[in-house]
């Protein structure tokens, strides 16, 4: 609140008080005797971001005699982010052509990090100097956020399963 040194900016209690303020009325239902305001929001977000993933891990592999060889890996992962985020949001009060319009539009760029475990197996299928080699893997990260605005958030979870399959040559 602001004011001036001949003004006294106070909230009263719910009474209608010494000076003849109005009495607050606070309900949970919507009063029918209201007419209701229309507003039209526009709503608008974006967030882009570049994913480093980092993995420190431990892998055992186990020979498929005359065939190739099969592994198990895991460990931790932590993933360094970059982010730009933007909202843009925009309000219109619907009483008359013309009404007021309010908007809030919002930048924000910075790092942000998230922690996980991996968890995959490998097999490996090799034939003369041939080879295939084929790896699943599922790893699990906590939620990550990134605030857009004040009132507009992204949540993200970088979790989840991958496969690669990939074959060549050995010399």
């Amino acid at each position: 609140m602001t004011g001036t040194a001949n003004v006294n900016n106070q909230i009263l209690p719910d009474t209608q008080g010494v000076i003849g303020f109005p009495r607050r009325v606070f309900s949970e239902r919507l009063d029918q005797a209201v007419p209701p305001v229309p507003i039209t929001e526009f709503a608008s977000v974006r967030t882009d971001m570049a994913i480093y993933e980092n993995k420190l891990g431990a892998r055992s592999w186990t020979p498929i005699y005359g065939v190739g060889k099969m592994g198990f890996f895991m460990g931790p992962l932590m993933n360094i982010i970059y982010y730009r985020a933007s909202a843009n949001d925009l309000g219109r009060f619907d009483l008359e052509p013309g009404a007021p319009v309010g908007g809030i539009s919002e930048f924000k760029a910075g790092w942000t990090t998230t922690f996980g475990l991996f968890l995959g197996s490998d097999l490996e299928i090799v034939s003369n100097s041939y080879f295939v080699r084929g790896s699943i893997q599922y790893s699990w990260q906590l939620q990550g956020s990134v605030n857009n605005s004040d009132t507009i958030q992204t949540v993200f979870n970088l979790g989840g399963i991958s496969g690669l399959v990939s074959g060549g040559v050995q010399f």
